[in-house]
């Protein structure tokens, strides 16, 4: 448990850094030169067309080393998944995704139709027809893309020790008491010297 002491009394300001816009990380797991073509072009048209602005691309030919990307730290906001790219099965590969990042938006690219139960069943965030991906991309883009930026919503607050930065996803609940105010978040708890209003 941490209490902070805030200067500034009034609204807090943006945590450094924060300002300019966010970088947005596309992973892309398929082995098919044509396919990562495809879905490259697709994202530089959605990103123009949209004015996302940073995009960084990274493109794994092995499922294994996506998984060794986020054992060592990385993590993506948007994973494209081709079906067929796993060795011990897709529903698996899903598993050591969410547990390493939960919050990684998973697109499924299936080769037919009678795989959709699949992956609805192995709780993908979307998932698309690899014959024909460009058919709902952006669809799927916009509503992926509005999830990342609610979940992207902070809470920042300048302090004595410097600016801290709570993401309101993880926050469960802020109590007030007079000038204090406890924020319960899933890491832990914080003691703020604040009123509640003043956050």
């Amino acid at each position: 448990m941490r209490c902070f002491y805030f200067f500034n009394r009034g609204s807090s300001k943006p945590a450094r850094g924060n300002r300019k816009k966010k970088l947005m990380i596309i992973w892309i797991c398929d082995r098919e030169k044509s396919d990562i073509d495809e879905l490259k072009s697709l994202i530089e048209c959605y990103k123009k067309k949209k004015d996302i602005g940073n995009v960084e691309v990274r493109v794994f030919d092995d499922a294994a080393d996506l998984i060794q990307e986020m054992i060592e730290g990385d993590v993506a906001d948007i994973i494209i998944l081709d079906a067929m790219i796993a060795e011990n099965g897709t529903e698996d590969l899903l598993k050591r995704i969410r547990t390493r990042n939960s919050d990684s938006k998973v697109i499924l690219l299936i080769s037919e139709m009678r795989h959709v139960l699949d992956g609805y069943q192995m709780k993908t965030d979307w998932i698309l027809l690899k014959e024909n991906p460009s058919d709902r991309f952006f669809e799927c883009m916009d509503r992926l893309c509005s999830d990342i930026r609610e979940k992207r919503k902070i809470l920042s607050l300048s302090c004595v020790e410097g600016d801290f930065v709570f993401s309101r996803s993880k926050i469960l609940f802020i109590e007030s008491e007079g000038h204090r105010c406890t924020i319960h978040e899933l890491n832990g708890d914080y003691h703020i010297y604040r009123r509640l209003d003043e956050l």
